[in-house]
C-alpha cells in the first residue's frame, strides 16, 4: 500500500467530474476531495496547462458559465498551479512523440513530466493512460 500523498495533481477530468453533475465520476471526485479537505494534509495541485484544457472543454462541451465558474473557483480555492516550464514541456513533448497510440495529448504528458519530476506525489485522474507510468494513481479506472 502506497503511503499517503502530500501532494495531489487533479488532471482535467477531475474538474469536469466535479463541476458537470451529469459526469460519470461527480460522486466519486465530490467524495475524495471531500477526504482531502477534511485530512488538511494534503495540498491539492494542478498544471496551467490543465486549467487551459479544463476552461476550454466546460465552455465548449457545458457552456461558457460553467467554465467561467471553474476559473473563479480556482482563484478562491487553495490550489497551487504547477506552472510548466521550458524543461517540463520538452519533456512533454519527448514522452508525448515516443508513444505510438491514439488519444494522446501532450497535456497528459505534462502531467505525467511535472509528477515524475517531483511537484506532486500523486496524480488523480480516471485516465487509463496513466496506468502505463510507475506514478502513485488516484481515480478508480487506472
Amino acid at each position: 500500500m502506497q503511503a499517503k500523498p502530500r501532494t495531489v495533481l487533479l488532471d482535467s477530468d477531475v474538474f469536469i467530474g466535479l463541476f458537470v453533475k451529469t459526469d460519470a465520476h461527480h460522486g466519486r471526485v465530490q467524495q475524495l476531495l471531500t477526504a482531502f479537505a477534511q485530512t488538511h494534509s494534503t495540498q491539492i495541485t494542478t498544471t496551467n496547462l490543465v486549467v487551459t484544457e479544463t476552461a476550454t472543454m466546460l465552455s465548449r462541451r457545458h457552456y461558457q458559465e460553467v467554465a467561467c465558474r471553474f476559473l473563479r473557483y480556482l482563484r478562491t480555492a487553495d490550489f497551487a498551479i504547477v506552472h510548466i516550464t521550458p524543461e517540463l514541456q520538452r519533456a512533454a513533448e519527448d514522452l508525448f512523440l515516443s508513444i505510438h497510440t491514439e488519444n494522446v495529448s501532450v497535456v497528459d504528458c505534462a502531467n505525467v513530466a511535472a509528477v515524475q519530476a517531483g511537484k506532486s506525489d500523486a496524480l488523480f485522474s480516471f485516465d487509463r493512460f496513466y496506468s502505463r507510468f510507475p506514478l502513485h494513481l488516484i481515480g478508480g479506472n487506472n
